[in-house]
This record gives structure tokens, sequence and C-alpha cells, in this order.
């Protein structure tokens, strides 16, 4: 029976473990998703005996347990439940190429060139998306507005996309407003005050802020020395 229930629980780890030995080999993030989908389902099919007809089901409403102890942990997933994330999706694009075409974003786009300048690009995408993610209330748009800001600041593509995901990736979520932030915490009824607790979200953009201070200045001292 132990023996039984370890290979049950193993089968059922099959599909987070393709999501993380493919996106370590680096496979296209749809080919890694369809495959965990695929695996999902195969185990539902084969493993846990689910009836094919109720498959498309699941896939669309998510899985609904009847052991009510254990159904505010396990209830929900399928595809209805990103429609609400798709929609804020669209709706920030859509904010985002409003700005992009109309240029309302060009002025700002040259003082910020301009403190890049004088400062460091790390420092400048840091401030940015700490406003972005106070007016955007969601990482999506914070993610997107950052991105039009500070494209010019960073030139490197590789570094710039780093300092996206150590700034306004991890700041959007302590904005109490925001949805990165709400929504989790409405849906386990925890206080405003717990984000405080997140300490990786504010630690990582700190530390790497304080780290790419110390480097500018043994940079400019080293040009100095010369």
């Amino acid at each position: 029976m132990e023996i039984f229930t370890i290979l049950l629980f193993s089968a059922a780890l099959i599909p987070a473990l393709l999501i993380l030995i493919l996106s370590l080999l680096k496979i296209d993030v749809k080919v890694t998703m369809l495959a965990s989908v695929v695996a999902a389902a195969a185990i539902c099919l084969l493993h846990q005996h689910m009836p094919l007809a109720q498959l498309p089901r699941l896939l669309v409403m998510g899985y609904h347990t009847a052991d009510a102890q254990i159904a505010s942990m396990l209830n929900g997933g399928g595809v209805r439940s990103m429609l609400n994330v798709a929609a804020i999706v669209c709706l920030s694009s859509s904010y985002a190429g409003i700005f992009a075409g109309t240029g309302l974003l060009d002025s700002l786009k040259a003082r910020v060139a301009a403190l890049g300048g004088r400062t460091s690009a790390f420092f400048v995408v840091f401030c940015v998306s700490v406003a972005a993610a106070i007016i955007a209330c969601n990482q999506t748009l914070t993610i997107m507005l950052t991105h039009q800001v500070c494209g010019t600041v960073e030139p490197d593509a590789q570094q710039f996309a780093v300092d996206l995901g150590d700034t306004a990736v991890v700041l959007a979520p302590l904005v109490p407003w925001s949805i990165a932030g709400a929504v989790p915490l409405a849906s386990i009824g925890a206080p405003t005050v717990c984000l405080a607790a997140a300490c990786y979200l504010y630690a990582l953009p700190l530390w790497q802020l304080l780290v790419r201070s110390i480097s500018a200045k043994k940079q400019a001292a080293h040009v100095l020395e010369k």
C-alpha cells in the first residue's frame, strides 16, 4: 500500500518536473506548457482512471473536489481561471501600444535617459518601476511601462531583461492596491502588513541596487586612476 501511494504521488509530480526540466533546457515555453498539459492529461486518464468525457470539463472549469476540508486548497485551475488574467494582459498591452504610438512618454524617456547618464541604469529602472507599480496597479502594465520608459537607458538587452526581473517583476506585488499584491492577500484573508514578510520581493532589488552602486563607484575610481 505504501509503495502504491509513493508511485501515485511520484506520477503526479511528472507535469511539474517537465516544466522545471524543459525550462532549464531552454525549450520554448509553449512547447514546455503543452508537454506538461499532455502529461497531466495522460496521468488523469491512465493512472487516476478519470473518464475521458470528464477531461474537457476539467481543462476548462478546473478541478473541484467533493471533500470540503481540502476544497479551499485544491479547487480551481482550468482555462476559466485564466480569463481575468488574460483580460488584464490584453488591456495592459493596449495601454502600452497607445503610449508607444502616440509618443505620450517621449518627454519622460528623455528625462529618464538624462538621469541615467548621471546615476546608473539600474537605479533609473528601479525608480521608474516603483512609480509604475504605484500608478499601474498591476504587474503586467508595470513591466511594460518600465520597459518603454527605460528602454534606452540600458543598451544591453539581456542585462535590461535581468534588471526588469530584479525590479518591476518583484516590486509590483509590494503595492497593496496592485492586483499582484491585493489578490493573494485577499485569497488567504491576510492583512496588508503581511507584505512586510515578503523579504525576497524587496531584498532582491535593494541588494542589486547596493551591488550596482559599489560596482559603479569602483569603475569610476578605476577610470580616474587611468
